[in-house]
């Protein structure tokens, strides 16, 4: 099986200037602003090694090892919210979804407090031989645009 990322996510799960607010980090120095993004980075991706989750919405490309018809296939990662498959033999010069037509998905549970590993693939008849399979994986984010006030002086004990 492989899993390779196709679309990054356009942002990080927090922004830099909430993690200064959290660190209670003085607004108007910005001297540990890049150790800060590199930490924001590093234990993001920590995170989603550990928990198998994506943590902001992203698309990959899977290639399961073996695709039989009416076996179910695991999801490899999570939350799965939507999932295409094309058809590489197909004569038209844009590949179309055929998803609805050669399969069953179930997506995991939209709630964090759900059961992600839920989601699988069913391929059913008529399951192309030269396919790709892409999904979108993670959680809805929107990078804020409005700049995080720090509304008290961080206090050093």
């Amino acid at each position: 099986m492989s899993l390779r990322k196709i679309e990054s996510a356009p942002c990080w799960p927090i922004t830099l200037e909430e993690a200064r607010r959290h660190l209670a980090i003085d607004a108007s120095t910005r001297d540990e602003d890049s150790l800060i993004d590199m930490l924001i980075q590093s234990a993001s991706t920590d995170a989603e090694m550990k928990t198998g989750r994506v943590l902001v919405k992203s698309r990959w490309e899977w290639e399961p090892d073996n695709i039989v018809v009416g076996e179910k296939l695991e999801f490899p990662t999570c939350p799965v919210v939507d999932v295409k498959i094309y058809d590489l033999d197909e004569e038209s010069e844009e590949p179309t979804d055929i998803s609805s037509k050669v399969c069953k998905i179930v997506y995991p549970s939209p709630e964090p407090l759900g059961n992600p590993m839920l989601g699988w693939l069913l391929p059913i008849a008529d399951f192309p031989q030269n396919h790709r399979i892409e999904l979108t994986v993670g959680y809805d984010f929107e990078e804020k645009e409005e700049p995080v006030e720090q509304k008290d002086s961080p206090i050093l004990v």
